[in-house]
């Protein structure tokens, strides 16, 4: 298997932009390398790299000094880039398939286009389990007014009732919406979605996200992608803790009435 060098994104420094290009080596392994420029990226990366080396074709003058060979990268390593572009956005280094499996979910999420079928006053309501214990949560849909694609989990349902409502109640949880951040953009336009922004909300301010918002965020996205196919609806989100999708209780039978027993005829006994 070859190494494959992708473009990553360009990262905003206090210097200025720096260019950072990723290296898929073929025993799993990713080294990144930064610098002033791709050809300047390239210099310190090359170094590091033995056997054949591909690299997409966004690259071909640059590789092309390197003796590195162009080549369609696949869709997985597509993936894995968008994944690690994600990660360094957010200032939290990929642990496990986390923030791969949460970019995966939003890309299908996105391609769906849920918020042009489902109103914006509807929302669905999902169980998040911890043993036996379990909290009702609302997910919502958001894009119906045309901005702000993509959705909110809500982890008290009252406080989306209350928007529809006229009422103020503070929100907790996390949204995942698209946002046009120029340095992500290039990473998501391989599979024609713009890239996702996360954000973790607690009494209704925003803050930095947590890997366990992504989390959670993955698990509301297929929620809502799995209630168009059918399949399982209940995903892990860690330490034990699910999120399923809430059914309703089924109702008590009716039980029918007892029949009243007959009167017994009385007979009149002779003299």
């Amino acid at each position: 298997m070859d190494t494959m060098v992708l473009p990553l994104s360009t990262v905003p420094t206090a210097e200025g932009d720096a260019f950072a290009l990723l290296a898929q080596l073929p025993g799993g392994f990713i080294l990144v390398e930064m610098g002033r420029s791709w050809a300047d990226a390239a210099e310190s990366l090359a170094p590091q790299l033995k056997g054949r080396v591909t690299c997409d074709a966004a690259l071909v003058t640059v590789g092309r000094r390197h003796g590195w060979d162009v080549a369609t990268p696949t869709e997985h390593q597509l993936l894995e880039c968008a994944a690690i572009a994600v990660g360094f956005a957010a200032d939290l280094m990929p642990e496990g398939n986390a923030i791969l499996q949460f970019c995966s979910a939003w890309i299908e999420f996105y391609r769906l286009r849920l918020w042009e079928q489902v109103p914006a006053e509807l929302s669905v309501r999902a169980l998040r389990r911890q043993g036996k214990k379990a909290r009702e949560e609302s997910i919502s849909l958001l894009g119906q007014a045309g901005m702000e694609f993509g959705l909110a989990l809500y982890e008290d349902p009252r406080a989306f009732d209350a928007i529809w409502s006229g009422e103020k109640y503070p929100m907790t949880g996390v949204s995942a919406l698209a946002d046009e951040d120029p340095y992500l953009k290039p990473a998501f336009q391989p599979f024609g979605v713009p890239p996702p922004v996360v954000t973790r909300i607690v009494d209704s301010r925003p803050f930095t996200p947590r890997l366990e918002d992504f989390v959670v965020a993955t698990a509301a996205m297929q929620l809502l992608i799995n209630v168009t196919t059918g399949e399982p609806n209940s995903f892990p989100l860690g330490g034990g803790a699910t999120l399923e999708l809430m059914q309703e209780a089924p109702k008590a039978a009716k039980k029918k009435p007892k029949p009243k027993p007959k009167p017994k005829s009385k007979v009149k006994k002779r003299k």
